[in-house]
């Protein structure tokens, strides 16, 4: 099982690689903000980058840069993209699963409430048949 995940994170980590380069239109080895508007402007590398877990968009792509322009000298190294785009993957991962957990935990309520009233409803039933 470990395997598999590192497998996984490796070539997570492949693409990302390959998406900075594809970004990096100057080849200088980083990604300036107007060069990451322009990637990001391809449908095909937004569905891309979401099949990467990464939900970005020509409205958050700045947000997204400065967050992970680590030294904040406008410009992404490789590192700075990899390491910034595990940690917002991670972090919208985790957020979508307390949103999910939230979730099951009102409609087990409800649940559990629908019980109570069907179960008082039956006892209601029953007291006045007898």
């Amino acid at each position: 099982m470990m395997m598999l995940e590192m497998n996984t994170r490796f070539k997570w980590m492949e693409e990302l690689a390959d998406a900075f380069d594809d970004a990096d239109m100057d080849s200088k080895g980083r990604i300036t903000l107007d060069e990451l508007k322009k990637y990001i402007g391809s449908a095909s590398v937004r569905a891309c980058l979401r099949g990467l877990g990464l939900d970005v968009n020509t409205d958050n792509v700045e947000g997204l840069f400065n967050a992970v322009d680590f030294d904040g000298d406008g410009y992404l190294t490789i590192k700075e993209f990899i390491d910034g785009c595990a940690h917002v993957a991670g972090t919208a991962r985790q957020l979508e699963l307390a949103r999910v957990r939230a979730r099951t935990e009102d409609i087990y309520h409800l649940v559990e409430q629908l019980a109570r009233t069907e179960k008082e409803n039956t006892n209601l039933t029953i007291s006045t048949l007898v």
